[in-house]
């Protein structure tokens, strides 16, 4: 039989975790909700091992597991055969990230996935983008069409003024290199925006 928590609830778990109310205080306190514990930095860790190593190690050892299960980039193979096939992956990587990022998937002639880079990062609301090395790096790998993805960290993800601009010059770009313009995607928290399914 299999048993599965019952509880969504932050304080809940981490008492499930912690049965010693005082350190189980003392983690709500340095971690006050799952969005705080997304971004733990390193000295917050230290701090709690600092305090009781004996029951704190293997927590934070456990926690860094998981932020490593999340954030390591998943094998992105095979034919993409829709948006919202690639839309959910992009999701899973990309929402909660912080900071702005961009990442270009190379395709070939099927669509088949070659490979898939983050190029760029930025701050919280843009991120410098240079063709250049766009379609340096898909010449690269050989790639006949492009999939480019960015999040937005506010996780809304209405395409800006910017990004409309943005896309018109990359289809102009794609046309130039004679490089197959797959999708634009906008990642966000919960959902993603696609100008292959706007255009559709």
């Amino acid at each position: 039989m299999r048993t599965y928590l019952s509880t969504n609830n932050f304080e809940e778990l981490v008492q499930m975790m912690l049965p010693d109310r005082r350190l189980a205080q003392r983690f709500i306190a340095t971690f006050g909700s799952f969005q705080e514990l997304h971004h733990a930095q390193r000295e917050q860790m230290q701090s709690l091992i600092d305090y009781d190593p004996v029951n704190f190690r293997s927590v934070i050892a456990a926690i860094q597991i998981g932020q490593q299960a999340l954030t390591r980039p998943q094998p992105m193979t095979g034919q993409l055969n829709s948006s919202y096939e690639l839309g959910q992956q992009l999701i899973h990587e990309l929402a909660g990230e912080d900071q702005e990022q961009v990442m270009i998937i190379g395709v070939d002639v099927h669509s088949v996935v070659i490979d898939r880079q983050v190029l760029f990062k930025g701050g919280s609301h843009e991120c410098q983008i240079y063709m250049d090395q766009v379609f340096r790096y898909l010449i690269q790998i050989g790639a006949h069409g492009l999939i480019f993805a960015h999040n937005h960290p506010s996780g809304l993800v209405e395409p800006s003024p910017e990004d409309r601009q943005f896309f018109k010059q990359l289809q102009a770009s794609c046309r130039l290199m004679n490089i197959r313009l797959v999708d634009c995607m906008i990642v966000g928290r919960n959902d993603y925006f696609s100008w292959q399914e706007k255009l559709a």
